[in-house]
């Protein structure tokens, strides 16, 4: 699916918490570098505002994740 289709089915169906900055889709990262689904290269200097900065794809952070994943996941943000 090109850009122009994700972002015409993201618009319909997404809830506008927040309006995005960008009409960028982000497709890999790694470190501090985010790629879109062109190809071209970004460096991700917003620190994932919101929460902390641990870049992309941190080795430690991923196989975390990969654990958590596989024992409970998503839950609501009603619990604990």
């Amino acid at each position: 699916m090109d850009t122009k289709r994700y972002l015409e089915v993201i618009q319909k169906h997404l809830v506008e918490t927040y309006s995005p900055l960008s009409d960028r889709i982000f497709s890999y990262g790694k470190g501090a570098i985010v790629w879109d689904k062109e190809g071209r290269m970004y460096i991700d200097m917003l620190a994932n505002y919101g929460s902390q900065n641990a870049g992309h794809c941190h080795p430690e952070i991923v196989s975390v994740l990969k654990d958590q994943l596989s024992r409970l996941w998503p839950i609501s943000n009603n619990f604990y």
